[in-house]
């Protein structure tokens, strides 16, 4: 390793170190394509998620077509917009967020103008930090442990119980760590596996198999497997009874098929394993989970 890039992951462990995140506002949010949602600043660090619906968010002029699983992180003082399709309304979870000292009292997250921006409602920013060096906008949907833990805190956040507030400061702070360490391997994904997961993302996932992912990358099992943890969080098998999960999710309270006929288009051979598979994901039924027992937390 050079000294340079060693005096930098030095300076940015020391960086980190020092890091004290504190979440100033956190909500789900549905957009509708109000004033209030364009041509705004952020007093603090900012992080959208979005689960569903069609639109952009425009960034530093840039315009971002979103899908669900992009995320948008956005520095304060960041001029950006919302756009929302009518018909498909975006959805997200949103963290707004200190990293350097506890979240004011006040909510105040946003302003509308450079002339209304007040200084006592800004957060800290410090140069350098590897957070700033995040791009606009992340696409997570080959990772759903992010997406999942990031709405989690969002839920402690909205529903606290004793000494939640130091549980959900401790999970930004892996989260923000795990999130820059990530965007930085992304940047060096090995090909075979983004063009996988690009395959998977085209394309229904419950017709896929992991014999199929291992013959299309053209590598050896241990090799496949390492390389696709490392891009992912989860062994392959892992990631596509994931999404088959989803899938099912979508389809319990989306649509009226039996639990019959989803297992039967998820490519289950029997209900009992659909049925099994989904109670360990979800930890209830599907149709409890359809009967309005909704999976815990």
């Amino acid at each position: 390793m050079g000294k340079d890039r060693k005096d930098m992951m030095e300076m940015a462990e020391k960086k980190w170190k020092d890091v004290s995140p504190d979440i100033r506002v956190a909500h789900h949010y549905i957009f509708t394509g109000i004033e209030a949602e364009r041509n705004r600043y952020g007093y603090c660090y900012a992080f959208h998620l979005v689960i569903s619906g069609q639109g952009y968010v425009i960034i530093h002029g840039r315009k971002y077509p979103v899908k669900r699983g992009s995320l948008f992180v956005v520095p304060p003082h960041t001029l950006h917009s919302f756009e929302t399709d009518p018909d498909q309304r975006l959805a997200s979870y949103n963290i707004y967020c200190e990293l350097w000292h506890a979240a004011p009292d006040s909510t105040i997250h946003l302003y509308y103008s450079v002339k209304e921006r007040e200084e006592r409602h800004a957060t800290a920013i410090v140069p350098d930090m590897p957070i700033a060096r995040v791009q606009p906008v992340l696409e997570l949907q080959h990772v759903p442990f992010f997406t999942e833990w990031f709405a989690h805190m969002v839920r402690i956040h909205l529903q606290p119980f004793p000494n939640s507030g130091d549980a959900v400061r401790a999970m930004l702070y892996a989260w923000l760590m795990e999130l820059t360490s990530h965007e930085a391997m992304l940047r060096v994904m090995d090909f075979r596996i983004k063009k996988i997961l690009e395959h998977i993302d085209a394309h229904a996932s419950w017709e896929l198999n992991y014999a199929q992912l291992l013959a299309w990358s053209g590598l050896k099992k241990t090799q496949f497997n390492d390389l696709f943890k490392q891009s992912t969080g989860l062994s392959p098998n892992q990631f596509l009874i994931h999404r088959k999960m989803k899938q099912a999710e979508t389809l319990l309270m989306e649509t009226d098929l039996t639990v019959t006929d989803i297992a039967e288009k998820l490519g289950y051979t029997t209900l009992h394993h659909f049925s099994k598979q989904f109670t360990v994901h979800f930890g209830i039924s599907p149709a409890s989970f359809r009967s309005g027992g909704r999976a815990p937390g």
